[in-house]
């Protein structure tokens, strides 16, 4: 008996030593025949994962002979056999299962909605429970313990299923809501992909569902959390008292919390900002909005750094990503420009602008050229503007900058007015006090100031 006990171990530890070897022989095949017969491949992937069971199990009945007497060898001989087969059934149908989810699922993220994919995903998730549970009870019934008959015949065993059940229909219930509303939202935040034409997502939709899915999964998991404790027979009314004693508490001790969610919240429905916005803030802070969370505005400035801002702390906000902007444009001239001409050149130059193929998309309208604004010590002021679409108007007013100063630099009527001081030629009038009275129609030179 002992010889032939430590020959079952032996053997038993042998299969487990080259149960991977064998099952890489076994499903082992060229590349043609698993493509040209895949059904069979998934068997055989299946074959090879369970072959070694059946062995394990029939060594391990032997032992148990080998060391026990009578009729119930026999039947845990027997209860090993169908132990056996029922694993290899379970395990088959299971991985059949998923299979055919599988390949139903690729079809339906081709020519079907995200909803029938998330239902299909949660119906395989269902049957692999029932499969389980299903195993569990058979599998006892087979060692001569029923599950269902426990749940059935005793007072306990009908508290248990009765709480599980219910416990079991709450998770169904808010796994069910969370699908149909985390898919409605993801296929509002989904841009079109197919179809010409079709509306694009706005910035505040980007930014309002995102805070909106995390509410919705907290509450929830609360909700879940206390409908599972009252069924499991704990009394959530103190807790829940003592969590809204905790809430007011809390509340009166974070006043300043508080008023960072209160005012985020007004602000995202009020669409002040939106993720993608580049923005200044009353406290410095400039640059595109990241992110939005329930309390910060984390921003990215020019140079790249994250600058997270309470919300709490702003009291104005200036969006320069909103529906259009202005490339406005203050050109000083000398006093001796021609300035029709200098006019001519700046139409020009917006010209050439409207006629980029890079920076035509950029405008909204023709060049406004205002004329004169103001003269100075220096020169001759002159401003114009383009409307651009917004964030457009810093390449437009670069390009303009550089193409009119080649215009100007080609020009010898226009001159673009300098900002130290300038000698002046004044006329002289008639009968005007002057301590030396140069010759007549002899203009009056202005000393220029010295630059020491």
């Amino acid at each position: 008996m002992f010889t032939g006990l430590i020959a079952s171990i032996i053997f038993g530890l042998l299969v487990i030593r080259l149960r991977r070897p064998v099952a890489h022989l076994i499903r082992n095949r060229s590349l043609s025949q698993r493509l040209k017969q895949p059904s069979l491949q998934e068997s055989l992937r299946i074959f090879s994962g369970l072959w070694y069971w059946p062995i394990v199990l029939m060594v391990l009945v032997s032992a148990i002979n080998l060391i026990g007497i009578g009729e119930d060898n026999q039947k845990a001989l027997r209860c090993a056999l169908f132990t056996t087969v029922l694993l290899i059934g379970t395990v088959f149908l299971s991985t059949v299962l998923q299979h055919l989810f599988r390949s139903r699922k690729a079809e339906t993220i081709k020519h079907s909605s995200a909803y029938k994919e998330r239902f299909l995903s949660l119906l395989h998730a269902l049957l692999r429970i029932v499969i389980a549970i299903a195993f569990i009870d058979i599998l006892g019934r087979i060692w001569g313990v029923s599950l269902l008959d426990f749940a059935q015949s005793s007072t306990v065993g009908r508290a248990i299923s009765n709480a599980l059940s219910s416990i079991g229909l709450i998770f169904l219930v808010t796994w069910l809501l969370w699908v149909v509303l985390d898919t409605a939202i993801q296929e509002a935040l989904k841009p079109p992909v197919s179809k010409r034409g079709a509306r694009q997502p706005s910035t505040r939709v980007k930014t309002i569902l995102p805070l909106l899915r995390n509410a919705i999964k907290i509450i929830l998991v609360v909700i879940c959390a206390i409908t599972t404790m009252a069924n499991l027979g704990i009394n959530v009314a103190p807790l829940l008292a003592g969590a809204g004693v905790v809430g007011l508490a809390i509340g009166f001790g974070s006043q300043q919390l508080v008023q960072d969610v209160i005012t985020g919240l007004f602000i995202i429905i009020e669409d002040t900002l939106s993720i993608g916005d580049w923005v200044v803030l009353d406290s410095g802070h400039a640059g595109t909005v990241e992110g939005l969370t329930i309390r910060t505005l984390r921003l990215r400035d020019g140079k790249g750094f994250v600058h997270s801002v309470p919300f709490g702390q702003i009291k104005a906000v200036t969006n320069q990503s909103r529906q259009f902007a202005f490339a406005f444009f203050s050109v000083q001239f000398t006093y001796d420009t021609d300035v029709e001409k200098a006019i001519e050149l700046i139409r020009e130059t917006g010209d050439s602008i409207r006629e980029d193929p890079f920076l035509k998309y950029n405008l909204q309208g023709p060049l406004d050229v205002f004329g004169v604004d103001k003269m100075d010590l220096n020169g001759v002021v002159l401003t114009a503007q383009f409307r651009t679409v917004s964030g457009g108007q810093y390449a437009v007013s670069r390009a303009f900058n550089q193409r009119l100063k080649k215009l100007v630099d080609n020009s010898p009527s226009v001159h673009f007015a300098q900002t130290y001081p300038q000698q002046v030629l004044l006329p002289q009038r008639q009968g005007e006090l002057v301590q030396e009275t140069p010759p007549e129609s002899s203009p009056v030179v202005l000393p220029q100031p010295s630059r020491t």
